[in-house]
């Protein structure tokens, strides 16, 4: 098995999708790696024979998903 640090956003879009299911359930090993001379704080990602270490600062930088709940809606009927 390979230790390979990666991005978040420089991890493929199908890898991006099933990692965040899985940090939303709670699923995956925080631990603290280094990276560019630093010691940074991040995730577990294990794939196809293959560790990825996140960094959390890299997820951080995701935007949300919109909520429809969160959005305004207006009825333009009968208005002029």
């Amino acid at each position: 098995m390979r230790n390979l640090i990666r991005n978040y956003y420089d991890l493929p879009g199908d890898f991006q999708i099933e990692m965040m299911n899985l940090l939303k359930e709670g699923e995956l090993e925080r631990t603290t790696f280094p990276k560019s001379g630093e010691i940074v704080d991040g995730v577990i990602f294990l794939k196809d024979d293959n560790k990825f270490l996140v960094p959390m600062q890299s997820i951080a930088r995701i935007k949300p998903e919109p909520s429809l709940d969160a959005l305004e809606t207006h009825s333009f009927e009968g208005e002029e």
